[in-house]
């Protein structure tokens, strides 16, 4: 891999992790139109950790409020709250990440995972609040959290079905996505704390190293302003232009010769 590519691939996870429109569709798709090779799991680490960094830097605010909540009581507690609606798609990975990354890579796949993620974005951007919820309630993060679980299928995308999910419960379409963003910060980074063991079974040499450090901070300078670009949109703007595109994305893979990627 060259570095153009590392910073390609960082950019291209930084838009799409924020984006309702499936980072691991564009991570697997594009790099195979392009004839590129297959980035390996420390590569994927490095893309994940730099959109988790973008998060944290973006929702410093938000999070230094939540963990001034473990001094509350437990109904006010967020933490609480947080590690509550993780659980969930926590067990779900563990479970069957393995297995889905085994059977569920078809282009094919891929694609109607894609459009199941366009229509349930489309039918909760339909469900309109007269009056939408303006803080967030433990029900709406639990399930939000849970929907978490959804995203292993690959296509579905964790921000879009988390968005949707947030916006069923009522919440303003900012809000959801704030929360999304929120609820999604513990269970990416243990997967990345996880996923970290491969850099001390197999050390990265010295351009290696390179290779990871671009990608990271690609993804994470690009996913800042994505995010903030993002949350700004939603304030005025609905998720049709999302599912417009997500189903243009799947009529084009649907085109594709079906395939393992």
């Amino acid at each position: 891999m060259r570095f153009y590519q590392a910073a390609t691939l960082g950019l291209i996870q930084g838009i799409t992790e924020f984006l309702p429109v499936s980072s691991t569709a564009h991570l697997i798709s594009l790099p195979r139109l392009w004839g590129w090779q297959r980035p390996g799991l420390s590569f994927d680490t490095s893309l994940h950790l730099g959109t988790l960094l973008a998060t944290g830097l973006y929702l410093r605010q938000d999070f230094k409020r939540i963990l001034e909540s473990l001094q509350k009581p437990l109904p006010q507690n967020e933490v609480f709250d947080l590690f509550l609606s993780s659980l969930p798609a926590g067990l779900a990975g563990l479970l069957l990440e393995k297995r889905i990354e085994k059977y569920l890579r078809s282009t094919q796949t891929l694609s109607w995972g894609i459009l199941i993620g366009a229509l349930f974005m489309a039918w909760a951007d339909a469900q309109k609040q007269a009056q939408p919820l303006k803080q967030p309630t433990r029900l709406s993060r639990f399930l939000t959290g849970s929907s978490q679980a959804l995203a292993l299928f690959p296509g579905i995308s964790r921000s879009g079905v988390t968005l949707a999910t947030g916006l069923a419960c009522g919440l303003e379409r900012a809000l959801a996505a704030r929360e999304s963003f929120l609820i999604g910060f513990p269970i990416i980074t243990a997967a990345g704390l996880f996923k970290l063991k491969d850099f001390v079974k197999n050390p990265p040499n010295a351009k290696e190293l390179g290779l990871l450090a671009t990608a990271l901070a690609s993804a994470s300078l690009s996913g800042y302003f994505c995010l903030k670009l993002l949350l700004r949109f939603l304030e005025q703007n609905s998720l049709k232009p999302f599912v417009l595109y997500r189903l243009g994305l799947t009529l084009f893979l649907l085109s594709q010769k079906s395939s393992e990627i």
